[in-house]
């Protein structure tokens, strides 16, 4: 299985939603999503089924409060970390 790339995610700073965007070289993959605060309080994780290409995920993130987090995205044994700050 080969490695995603480009992977971004934005607005970050982000409001109500938040969107990840990459490649993904393989068929019918599954991404999993991790998001944590910076207490480590982590919120529901979602798998998502992902097709060969560009994917862009939306995430409704209107039930966190604002603050600092963490999101985890793993795909194919690939683990993708990166700090996002919610606004209001």
């Amino acid at each position: 299985m080969q490695n995603f790339a480009n992977f971004h995610i934005f607005p970050n700073p982000f409001w109500l939603n938040l969107y990840i965007g990459f490649n993904n070289p393989n068929k019918n993959a599954v991404i999993h999503i991790k998001i944590s605060d910076i207490v480590g309080k982590t919120y529901p994780q979602e798998e998502k089924i992902i097709n060969e290409g560009y994917n862009e995920i939306k995430l409704d993130m209107t039930h966190l409060p604002a603050g600092l987090y963490y999101i985890e995205l793993y795909l194919g044994g690939v683990v993708y970390n990166e700090k996002m700050v919610k606004l209001r």
